[in-house]
């Protein structure tokens, strides 16, 4: 397979240096989003024609290792284009990406409302890219669906952008239904909507996810750890897992009481975790 690069040629050039190396902890240094990077294409070895891959945007409002994070996206299988903040926001309204990599702080309110635009304008999966850990809790409160920071090289940007094109191409096959009810609430697996009394819940990819789990266990109390196991693919601990979907919990609690449902819709079994009161 031979990758077609329509960029700059010294862009280009790193690009393809990165993508070649061995992954590692790269420490490459960052330059600011001026420069678009066009979306790749992908053409067979025989010759047979092009096909595209998933579409991912990076819109960034800070500086960051831009080879790095276009290397992770290419060696991943997705096309990228790169634009600063608020230049992407209208291409957003002409692409359907699957993926967008925010980076930004986080821990600035201007960089929030930020992931609170992207969140709400589309629903690619949002990735968070912050220049530490200490931003995720407010990344994920605004509309994030996962966190990664700076100090992650391209191995783990690689991994982690594998690793959501798998689950985001799963969330259609996971269940043979097409439509599941808990109460007023609807779960349309095949246009991955939610309506709540017949109103449109607009849900982000993950939030999408979380909820369509509990749906489907509806009437079970859902740990967080196996909640993570099943939408993420992660064993992790139990503080870790309840920290990360009481962010999902929160939001969508939110949006279903702005569409009309009961605060307590979505219970929390305190040491247990999580489940839908169809009654509530």
């Amino acid at each position: 397979m031979v990758l077609e690069l329509t960029t700059d040629p010294a862009t280009r050039e790193a690009t393809n240096a990165a993508i070649a190396a061995t992954p590692s902890r790269s420490r490459a240094r960052g330059r600011a989003p001026t420069r678009p990077s066009p979306a790749r294409t992908v053409r067979d070895q025989d010759g047979a024609g092009l096909r595209e891959g998933p579409v991912a945007f990076v819109i960034a409002t800070r500086r960051y290792r831009t080879v790095e994070v276009l290397a992770a996206l290419f060696a991943s299988g997705y096309s990228a284009i790169e634009r600063g903040y608020p230049e992407a926001a209208h291409l957003l309204r002409e692409f359907s990406p699957t993926l967008i990599v925010a980076v930004v702080d986080p821990l600035r309110s201007v960089d929030i409302a930020v992931i609170q635009t992207l969140a709400s304008d589309s629903r690619a999966f949002l990735l968070l890219l912050a220049p530490s850990a200490d931003g995720f809790a407010a990344g994920l409160a605004a509309g994030a669906d996962a966190c990664l920071c700076d100090g992650d090289g391209l191995e783990v940007l690689s991994a982690q952008f594998r690793a959501i094109r798998r689950r985001v191409s799963a969330w259609g096959t996971s269940g043979t239904e097409t439509q599941s009810q808990a109460g007023p609430l609807t779960v349309d697996f095949e246009a991955y909507q939610v309506f709540y009394a017949g109103t449109h819940v607009p849900v982000t990819p993950m939030e999408y996810s979380v909820l369509a789990y509990l749906v489907r266990h509806q009437g079970t109390v859902c740990s967080p750890v196996r909640m993570v196991h099943a939408l993420f693919g992660e064993i992790i601990d139990e503080r870790a897992a309840a920290d990360r979907i009481k962010a999902f919990i929160w939001r969508i609690r939110l949006k279903l009481r702005q569409a009309g449902a009961d605060v307590d819709f979505v219970r929390n079994f305190r040491g247990a975790g999580y489940v839908l009161d169809a009654g509530a």
